[in-house]
C-alpha cells in the first residue's frame, strides 16, 4: 500500500510540481491536501521534528496518531501568511500574521488579490462545543465566524451584515 501511494507521487523539483496520479476522480482532493490533517510537509523538516522517515517499513506507525500523539501538532512549518502563536489542545489556536511572508505584489493569490501580509494580525481559533455560548459570542462580536447547524440559521441570519461571493471578493449589505 505505502509504495503504491509513493509511485502515485511524482515531484519534479526544476519545474517546482507535483503530480498525484489518482486511481479514480476523487472530488475533494485539493481540500483535503490543503486541509490541517492532510497537509503536505517538507520530509527533511519533519524528520528532524521525529516525524515520519518514508520508510515503507514503518508508515503504520505514523498512521492517524491524532494530535495528543502526533510529535507534530504542537509545532507548525509552513508558507502560508499566519505563524503559530500558541495552541492549547481542546480550548483554541492563536495565529499572528507573519510580516515575511512571501507573497509580494509580483504574486498576488490571484490576479488582484491579495498579498504580503494578511490584514488580520491575529486569528483566534475558539473551541466552543455549546451553541448558545457561540451565539451569543457572535451577537456580542467576540466572534466573527462559527459552525451554524441549518436549525439555527434562523437565529443567525439577523447577524449577517453582508453576503460576499466567494469567487470576486465582491460583497453586498444583507
Amino acid at each position: 500500500t505505502c509504495e503504491l501511494v509513493k509511485s502515485a507521487i511524482v515531484a519534479d523539483d526544476e519545474a517546482g510540481t507535483v503530480t498525484f496520479n489518482l486511481a479514480l476522480p476523487w472530488g475533494p482532493f485539493l481540500a483535503t491536501i490543503s486541509a490541517t490533517w492532510g497537509s503536505i510537509l517538507d520530509q527533511e523538516w519533519t524528520v528532524e521534528q521525529g516525524g515520519w522517515d518514508g520508510d515503507c517499513a514503518t508508515w503504520q506507525n505514523w498512521y492517524a496518531p491524532g494530535a495528543e500523539n502526533s510529535e507534530l501538532s504542537p509545532i507548525i512549518n509552513g508558507t502560508g501568511p499566519y505563524m503559530l502563536d500558541h495552541w492549547t489542545p481542546g480550548e483554541e489556536l492563536v495565529l499572528t500574521a507573519y510580516e515575511g511572508y512571501w507573497r509580494t505584489e509580483e504574486t498576488p493569490k490571484w490576479e488582484g488579490g491579495p498579498y504580503g501580509p494578511a490584514a488580520l494580525k491575529t486569528v483566534i481559533y475558539s473551541v466552543v462545543d455549546e451553541w448558545g455560548t457561540r451565539f451569543s459570542m457572535m451577537q456580542a462580536g467576540d466572534a466573527e465566524y462559527s459552525t451554524v447547524n441549518p436549525e439555527q440559521e434562523v437565529q443567525i441570519d439577523p447577524l449577517v451584515g453582508e453576503i460576499c461571493d466567494a469567487q470576486t471578493g465582491e460583497c453586498q449589505p444583507n
